[in-house]
């Protein structure tokens, strides 16, 4: 009830019930109230999954176990009683947390022009487009996120502007800050290339939507 009443996205309320669903599974036979460090310890450790997954069930587990605290069902978290050689442990190896790649001059030339080249090239058997042209050159330009790219819209891009911005607003924002950010003269020509300038600027009908086209791109541009 906490968190429906919070302002978490869909997505992220959808997150969490999912995983408090399985602690309550895993752990829901026996009292808050009896439940050890080492037992919680040696469930974390077991989850079998990647180093984020387990971080996110051990913040999730740690979130549900404040609220008992508060509720005065439990009298002490006992994660915090964790050491850090345990919550090291927890975590595991971070072998899923690489820097992320960085694309040279020459690349990101590629990259975007192949978003102009396929913008509306028919995608899929629906007859969609790509529509990326947009979302890769605020990414690109003015490191626009892309869960907010997701989310964005045309209007938010002032291209008319003595000085062009792109306003990401409180409802879409990572940290739910309103942010103005500065686009310099090669976004707003790349920008202006894009026929259509209504409406979300890319689109993303269900939760991978996106990512499936943007995933086909540098095999467009020609990279390996």
């Amino acid at each position: 009830g906490v968190k429906r009443r919070s302002q978490l996205r869909e997505r992220s309320l959808k997150d969490f019930k999912s995983r408090a669903g399985r602690i309550c599974r895993d752990l829901g036979g026996e009292l808050v109230r009896d439940l050890t460090k080492d037992e919680l310890f040696e469930w974390l450790t077991t989850l079998g999954l990647s180093f984020r997954s387990k971080v996110n069930y051990r913040n999730v587990l740690g979130e549900i176990l404040r609220h008992a605290v508060g509720k005065k069902w439990l009298l002490k978290n006992p994660l915090e009683e964790l050491t850090k050689h345990e919550r090291n442990a927890i975590r595991g190896m971070e072998t899923d947390t690489s820097e992320p790649g960085i694309l040279s001059p020459g690349e990101a030339a590629r990259l975007i022009e192949a978003a102009r080249r396929y913008d509306r090239e028919p995608y899929g058997k629906d007859g969609r487009c790509y529509n990326l042209l947009a979302p890769v050159a605020l990414g690109l330009f003015a490191g626009v996120r892309t869960e907010e790219l997701k989310r964005l819209t045309w209007e938010a891009v002032r291209l008319d502007d003595e000085q062009p911005y792109v306003e990401i607003s409180a409802r879409i924002a990572k940290k739910r800050r309103i942010r103005h950010v500065q686009l310099p003269a090669n976004a707003v020509a790349w920008l202006l290339l894009c026929p259509e300038r209504v409406g979300p600027i890319t689109e993303n009908l269900h939760a991978s939507d996106y990512q499936k086209r943007f995933r086909k791109l540098p095999l467009l541009a020609g990279f390996k």
